[in-house]
């Protein structure tokens, strides 16, 4: 994974996020939920709203990282139709902690 890795940043970005093989390790939580769907697509929307902040990048990682937590626990106890339901994705308050850390 790490030889993929060097391959890709050879190809000029900056930064990538590459899981289960990054320099920076960012552990956190499973969190026991049904509805989990929409994880990945939001943490990518997430980390892209917290760049636009002009905050560093291991910063905008572990704020992407924790607002995703937050969505999880936000609908972790809801039944949202009858199979695998969609995260939290209207976590506005902890947007707005967010921006006060600022």
């Amino acid at each position: 994974m790490l030889e993929a890795a060097q391959a890709l940043l050879q190809l000029g970005p900056q930064a990538f996020l590459l899981k289960d093989g990054t320099q920076h390790w960012f552990a956190h939580p499973y969190i026991e939920s049904k509805n989990l769907h929409g994880t990945g697509c939001t943490l990518s929307a997430a980390i892209t709203a917290f760049l636009s902040w002009n905050i560093n990048l291991l910063d905008v990682m572990q704020l992407a990282i924790e607002f995703i937590e937050q969505a999880i626990i936000n609908t972790q106890d809801l039944s949202i139709g009858a199979g695998h339901g969609s995260i939290g994705h209207f976590n506005l308050a902890a947007f707005d902690y967010y921006r006060r850390l600022l």
